[in-house]
């Protein structure tokens, strides 16, 4: 019996830093049944270059103007032909026998995904494991779905996890193309609700790279006002009864990640406030407002940035901001 296909797809904008390791460490995998479909998203460093390095007949290089990660990934989505389909982000890498276990779990349990613990590393390649749960293997229920993606950051990546085609094609799930940030999170949240039986392996197999200098970077104010309220948006479908306040201090701590990594060096205050004041005129702030949020769950280095940002202090987030990007220089 031939193995079943596996797609996975690989977005990448200027990714000449780490390309390489990451196709590498796909074509060391263990389960040969694979394509491998990268979508360069109008790269304009010498991304093209290394992928035309790869004559290898497992992959498939499509090329498309810069539209973003989600057109990015959609692309690969229509242009995949595998049963089986994973997402992979071109920093990271995955161990050999990844795929393998994944496509073995997946088929011994009859499932629609199955979700995956995973591992952080340095370039220096020093792996903290990660996992959900202690088990080997369990059934994800229903009732545990919005719990894992409240209290689990990563849950709600659209990598980590091998998901059935036909899930995807059959009940039109895609990334929406508008959101600057959530996208990733309401495709992966969608799919579990669709999905009729989900499971968990703890193989680690997936590394995610912990860039050292990603603390550093910084967004364009209106970009990261926009992503705010994007985050406001998709984050809402979790609410349920009596989980309010808990869906809003996740949200809250994001657009707070969000906010302090704004370069204000060429802005003035006035600018600034005119722009935050976007995001706090919005339906969606002003139902986070009536939100009763338990600050003192808040880590106390994050709490008090959060506060500034819930009672709307514009001139003490402006100042935590400031003091942010000079530590982080």
């Amino acid at each position: 019996m031939e193995q079943p296909k596996v797609s996975i797809i690989i977005p990448v904008y200027n990714g000449e830093k780490y390309i390489r390791e990451c196709l590498n460490s796909v074509l060391n995998e263990t389960y040969k049944n694979i394509e491998i479909v990268i979508v360069n998203d109008g790269s304009t460093d010498s991304t093209s270059n290394i992928l035309n390095e790869y004559q290898e007949n497992r992959i498939k290089i499509i090329n498309q103007q810069n539209q973003g990660v989600s057109s990015a990934r959609n692309n690969g989505i229509k242009n995949s032909t595998g049963e089986y389909v994973t997402f992979l982000d071109i920093d990271d890498i995955i161990i050999p026998n990844y795929i393998e276990d994944l496509v073995h779990t997946l088929l011994e349990y009859e499932l629609d995904i199955v979700k995956t613990s995973y591992g952080n590393f340095t370039n220096k390649k020093d792996i903290e494991k990660v996992s959900y749960y202690s088990d080997s293997y369990r059934e994800i229920k229903k009732e545990e779905i919005n719990n894992l993606f409240i209290a689990t950051p990563k849950f709600n990546s659209s990598c980590m996890q091998l998901i059935d085609t036909k899930l995807i094609k059959d009940n039109n799930i895609y990334f929406n193309e508008e959101l600057g940030f959530g996208e990733d999170f309401l495709f992966t949240y969608t799919l579990f609700q669709k999905a009729k039986k989900i499971g968990y392996r703890n193989n680690n197999g997936y590394l995610c790279r912990v860039n050292i200098d990603s603390a550093s970077r910084t967004g364009k104010i209106k970009k990261q006002i926009k992503n705010s309220i994007d985050c406001l948006k998709a984050y809402q479908v979790l609410i349920s009864n009596n989980n309010e306040s808990i869906v809003y201090k996740k949200i809250l701590i994001h657009i707070s990640y969000l906010l302090r990594t704004i370069d204000i060096s060429s802005i003035s205050y006035e600018d600034y406030k005119k722009n935050l004041k976007e995001l706090f005129d919005t339906t969606e702030w002003k139902k986070l407002k009536e939100s009763n949020i338990e600050f003192q769950t808040i880590d106390l280095k994050k709490r008090i940035f959060c506060k500034q940002i819930y009672n709307e202090n514009y001139k003490a987030i402006w100042f935590f901001t400031k003091i942010y990007r000079l530590i982080k220089r």
